[in-house]
């Protein structure tokens, strides 16, 4: 099943320009790719950046994926890393409004 990370700026102004997720273990054989940040606005408004993995992610009982998040924060525009949080098979699911079968892991992220 695929991935969507959604990231929500919690600053009054945003803070995060230039979103990029990446796989970061140390096996490139199993390395999972992203799509590129798509901004998007929540029903209150306000934006938001989308991140959708380009393959499915198998899950596992420990999840070996340590994806990251890279941005450019604050008005010097200072390169920001941090981890991201894995799905997990007992929550975070969600279906597709246009086909029911199928099924995405959806995972919000506040920055």
């Amino acid at each position: 099943m695929k991935w969507k990370y959604i990231f929500i700026d919690t600053a009054p102004e945003p803070q995060h320009e230039d979103f990029e997720v990446y796989d970061g273990t140390s096996n490139p054989e199993v390395e999972m790719t992203f799509e590129e940040a798509e901004e998007e606005e929540l029903d209150s408004g306000k934006p938001c950046y989308v991140v959708w993995t380009e393959e499915e992610v198998l899950f596992k009982e420990r999840q070996p994926e340590k994806f990251k998040l890279r941005t450019k924060r604050g008005k010097a525009q200072v390169e920001w890393i941090t981890d991201l949080p894995c799905a997990s098979a007992k929550n975070m699911l969600k279906s597709n409004l246009l086909d029911e079968d199928e099924v995405f892991s959806e995972i919000i992220v506040y920055l």
